[in-house]
């Protein structure tokens, strides 16, 4: 089709050309023949003619294909305009498109890159406790979805100091690094010592510093110190996880970091703390436990990391999970204990009272022997005869048996009646 119209076109200007010519030699021959041009004029459809029957249903179909497309184009074009606008005026709003068509691909292309030195010392690296804080930085680091990659790095060289921000900024630069975290980790008599540092590559400056003396030598405790930190420094804030505490008395109160956390009436009891390590101890009345360590990590808990129960003397015991094995029974209730907790040690209390009575008693009787013993020998040195002086020693003897007598009978009352409240009740 384009070389027939090409063709069409041609014979036109062709045709057009030779009846141009010939009204230009009959002018310039006869000047009074004007008249005749305008006839000859009139006859000059004849070549248009001679093209109808063959280039002009050609060359109309080719100059109105470019108008028919036209109508069917501005419903195209009246879809496409919208944008088109929206074009000039979407330069400030170039946010919206990359939330919407993939959160991937813009958003990490704007993560930065960290770069995790070894925090582990050389000559330290079977250490299981020390790996394991390395490890969890790492770990940390990507569950924050901060970063687009975290990579691990080989040891510092010797040349940075931890406090060089300039010379890290710069070994992270040529690694490509957007930030670099650094630090040591040290293993003293009583646990392990942990400072670290995250530097911009960019600004060459530190964005967060953070140091930590873990007193102790278990390497679970010491996880969940350095998950603390690593979340402290990292997000810039304090990370929270779950512990699961088992009290089966709702009377139990929860008592951690010396602050009283209340309950929802189930147990077990699920409770939202801090990442680290936190000191927990059980009341009920006035009566409390001996404080436990709770271990509180980034790992959702399966399972009580605390049990509570109150035995039958109204002590409270609380305990590990391994450390009570088999599983302990369920708890005493309070009314019990209560109505055994007056009788007993008041019976005891009793019975104590009866012995001192008893034991004054048998004094008192030994003092009164010893006084009527110097009456009479007294008496036997004088010939028979008693003195001033030994009447007042035997009066005093007699009143000391007397009351080791009411002793003796109050002791045993006492004792009898002590040990049948203790026991009996």
């Amino acid at each position: 089709m384009p070389s027939l119209c090409i063709a069409a076109v041609l014979l036109l200007f062709a045709s057009g050309a030779g009846a141009a010519e010939e009204p230009k030699t009959d002018s310039t021959t006869t000047a009074p023949a004007k008249k005749s041009t305008p006839k000859k004029k009139k006859k000059k459809p004849a070549p248009p003619k001679n093209a109808e029957a063959i280039p002009l249903e050609l060359l109309l179909p080719p100059a109105e294909p470019q108008a028919a497309p036209s109508p069917v184009a501005p419903p195209a074009e009246a879809k496409t305009a919208e944008p088109l606008p929206s074009a000039p005026a979407s330069p400030p709003k170039l946010e919206p498109p990359p939330l919407v068509t993939s959160d991937s691909a813009p958003a990490t292309a704007e993560m930065p890159q960290l770069g995790i030195y070894r925090l582990v010392p050389p000559g330290t690296e079977d250490d299981p406790a020390l790996r394991s804080i390395e490890d969890t930085f790492v770990d940390v680091a990507q569950a924050s979805k901060r970063y687009r990659t975290v990579l691990k790095v080989p040891a510092p060289s010797r040349l940075c100091e931890i406090a060089d921000d300039n010379c890290f900024a710069l070994m992270g630069g040529l690694q490509q690094l957007d930030q670099v975290l650094v630090g040591q980790t040290l293993k003293a008599q009583n646990g392990v010592a942990v400072k670290v540092r995250l530097i911009d590559v960019q600004k060459s400056k530190a964005i967060g510093e953070k140091a930590q003396m873990v007193q102790s030598q278990d390497k679970d405790e010491i996880k969940v110190w350095a998950e603390a930190l690593a979340c402290d420094l990292i997000n810039g804030a304090a990370c929270k996880g779950q512990a699961i505490i088992d009290a089966d008395l709702p009377e139990m109160r929860v008592v951690i970091d010396n602050l009283m956390y209340p309950r929802s009436g189930k147990n077990p009891e699920t409770f939202s703390l801090p990442l680290g390590v936190h000191n927990v101890r059980v009341m009920v009345g006035e009566r409390a436990s001996l404080e436990r360590k709770l271990l509180v990590s980034r790992a959702a808990p399966a399972k009580p990391a605390l049990i509570a129960r109150q035995i039958e003397r109204g002590s409270i015991v609380l305990l590990r999970p391994q450390d009570a094995q088999p599983a302990p029974a369920a708890s005493v209730a309070t009314a019990q204990v209560q109505k055994s907790r007056w009788t007993r040690p008041a019976g005891l209390a009793l019975a104590a009272a009866g012995l001192v009575a008893g034991g004054i008693g048998i004094y008192e009787g030994v003092h009164s022997k010893n006084l009527r013993d110097d009456a009479n020998a007294r008496y036997a040195q004088n010939n028979g005869v008693y003195l001033q002086s030994d009447v007042g020693t035997i009066s005093s003897a007699k009143s000391a048996a007397t009351t080791a007598n009411v002793l003796y009978a109050v002791s045993a009352v006492a004792l009898v009646a002590g040990l049948v409240v203790a026991f009996a009740f």
